[in-house]
């Protein structure tokens, strides 16, 4: 999971299944680290800019170009949890 932001490179578990990592704080432009991130596979990319800070939500973005939008991070908790579990 990528998310997008201005802090420093740190992770952190949430439950037993689920990573947050926090990089790519270079001054590259949003579409260019999101382009990276989808050659990379990563399958959730969590963009917290400005407004998203303001508003408490991330832009969820998935690798396969489905952008979900701004959404509560409990609601996107809830939605990776899901997709964990009924995964093959």
């Amino acid at each position: 999971m990528l998310v997008l932001s201005r802090q420093r490179d740190q992770s952190i578990m949430i439950g037993d299944d689920i990573q947050i990592t926090v990089v790519d704080v270079r001054g590259d432009k949003v579409g260019a680290k999101i382009r990276q991130a989808t050659i990379e596979r990563v399958p959730y990319m969590l963009v917290v800019g400005g407004r998203e800070a303001e508003s408490g939500r991330v832009a969820v973005r998935e690798r396969d170009g489905r952008d979900h939008g701004p959404m509560d991070l409990d609601a996107f908790l809830t939605l990776a949890k899901e997709r964990i579990a009924t995964r093959k």
